[in-house]
């Protein structure tokens, strides 16, 4: 992934998402060259900082999480930008 912009897809969890019941409502997963979730990594409301496998999730990617819809997602670039889908 090293030179070229990091993608990632971010969603809310819903109630029905079996991490909910852990406390975590966010998940961010890294995606590989072919957008497949290739790691992910989940946040409770109040953290502010997200390592998933050594690699810092810039706090863009974590603002585009808490900005979905409950049980809803996106694809976003590091900017916390949304890209189009693969």
């Amino acid at each position: 992934m090293s030179g070229k912009q990091k993608k990632y897809f971010v969603v809310r969890l819903s109630e029905q998402d079996p991490e909910w019941a852990e406390g975590y409502r966010y998940e961010i997963q890294i995606l590989d060259s072919q957008g497949r979730g290739a790691m992910a990594g989940y946040l409770k409301d109040g953290d502010e900082v997200l390592e998933i496998e050594g690699r810092s999730i810039p706090s863009a990617v974590i603002g585009a999480a808490r900005g979905q819809a409950e049980g809803q997602g996106d694809y976003v670039d590091s900017e916390g930008r949304s890209i189009a889908p693969f």
